[in-house]
């Protein structure tokens, strides 16, 4: 991971962890070194990381673990969590997988527990390769972005019985933090 990836994943992480409970049992996907729980330390949070390629680099907090798959898959079912929190994420979910994708969140979620995601805005797509190109990002996974539509995707967790409670922007308007309740 270059510098500038690592500078855009820890702001992604600092926005996102404003929104995670203190004391927090939460669910990292595509947790990659698992940075947020080693950010999140002075939150108390605590949980899993979950993603197809782990990056054992970090030293982790107590009650932390990652594990190497696909959630939900990769959890064990009978587990729900305070939060789970997908950091650039969704973009390189299939459009015909979100939907399960978000039912299967919302039913780990503990009732009142939150969905946080950051969703880049289309415009990085254009902009991400040109980075890549000039050798500032390894530009993680950019083959698999299926480019992404916060409107569909607000909509997509509507359908998943998760309210809207928070949708802003940061990096200079470039990506979207969510927040979504399961009611």
């Amino acid at each position: 991971m270059k510098y500038l990836d690592r500078v855009l994943q820890r702001w992604r992480i600092r926005v996102a962890l404003a929104h995670v409970p203190h004391g927090a049992e939460v669910c990292d996907l595509g947790t990659f070194d698992g940075a947020l729980f080693v950010e999140g330390a002075n939150k108390g949070i605590w949980g899993v990381g979950v993603d197809p390629e782990i990056h054992r680099t970090l030293e982790l907090p107590p009650r932390v673990t990652l594990v190497e798959g696909y959630f939900p898959d990769a959890v064990d079912p009978d587990r729900r969590f305070d939060a789970i929190v997908a950091l650039a994420v969704m973009e390189h979910i299939p459009p015909d997988a979100q939907l399960a994708l978000l039912s299967a969140i919302r039913d780990r979620l503990r009732p009142g527990g939150l969905l946080i995601m950051t969703v880049p805005s289309p415009l990085v797509d254009w902009i991400l390769p040109v980075l890549k190109f000039l050798g500032l990002i390894d530009g993680q996974k950019l083959e698999q972005h299926y480019g992404m539509v916060v409107l569909e995707l607000k909509s997509n967790c509507t359908k998943s019985t998760l309210e809207l409670k928070v949708h802003s922007n940061f990096q200079l308007g470039l990506n979207n933090i969510l927040v979504f309740r399961r009611t």
